[in-house]
């Protein structure tokens, strides 16, 4: 069983701001500040065992309902759920999964994620079925980009991890259209069943903050493992899995910071700008 986590010719579109282009294997969607957008967009992605993937913009002080087969990902902003009494409930910027009346007070972007039917396993990675469901007023080269999961070679010079399930999808680029500031980048993980992708650090990636939301956890005990604390000492032959914490990670949820935040809310980073996960 499979987990599917979590998640370029510019177009300019009536009916949609939001362009998308292709950048080598990769989408690159530039869309605008929620703050100057004047009515709700959306545009669907990726498709894949009958999820459906999508970005979607929601103006300020707009509300938009979501039903039991709708599951969000706030990427910007802040939302708020309603009852049907307009009631706001506490402010939430993880996904959640409730009938329920989304209002956004600020602006966010947000990833629908849209069950179809109950969600499917599989026992090999090449029975997911993947779409690429962009609309046919996106120019052909983005509408006929092909997605896939690739074996994993990160690994590979581990004789333990060679024939290890592990595959990855990418990957979706977001940044603002109006002076290219990145948002977020998103990729696709899969892994077999019992499939262990080991420990590794992010010490040699500029200000990476990584979270990861699950789509379809296939025993629904899978999840993260990590060390309470950057100071731990970590060897990968003499540290036992007894030190690590667990977190299981089910269907459509996600984990928050694994990373120190300072008083500003903000990552910890060392000197070579580097972020400290905890």
């Amino acid at each position: 069983m499979y987990l599917i986590p979590l998640l370029l010719a510019t177009v300019f579109l009536a009916n949609t701001e939001i362009q998308v282009i292709k950048h080598n294997h990769d989408l690159l969607f530039r869309v605008p500040r929620p703050n100057q957008v004047l009515k709700y967009q959306t545009v669907a992605f990726i498709t894949i065992n009958g999820i459906i993937l999508s970005l979607d913009i929601v103006p300020p002080y707009s509300s938009r309902h979501a039903d039991n087969t709708t599951y969000i990902k706030v990427l910007s902003g802040r939302m708020m759920w309603t009852d049907s009494s307009t009631s706001p409930h506490q402010p939430v910027n993880h996904s959640r999964a409730f009938l329920c009346e989304l209002k956004d007070y600020f602006w966010l972007y947000l990833k629908h994620m849209m069950i179809v039917h109950n969600i499917q396993r599989n026992d090999d990675i090449r029975k997911v079925t993947i779409a690429n469901p962009l609309p046919e007023y996106y120019s052909p080269e983005v509408r006929q980009l092909v997605f896939q999961f690739v074996k994993n070679n990160r690994h590979e010079p581990k004789e333990n991890f060679k024939d290890c399930e592990f595959y990855n999808l990418k990957g979706f680029e977001i940044s603002f259209s109006d002076n290219d500031e990145h948002l977020c980048y998103m990729q696709l993980w899969a892994a077999g069943q019992s499939v262990n992708d080991d420990v590794h650090n992010h010490t040699s990636d500029d200000a990476l903050c990584e979270v990861h939301a699950c789509s379809a956890n296939g025993n629904g005990r899978s999840g993260m493992h990590y060390l309470n604390s950057s100071k731990q000492f970590y060897d990968p032959l003499t540290t036992p899995k007894s030190t690590f914490e667990k977190l299981e990670l089910p269907s459509f949820h996600e984990h928050g910071p694994l990373w120190n935040i300072n008083v500003q809310n903000r990552p910890v980073l060392r000197n070579d700008s580097t972020v400290v996960y905890a």
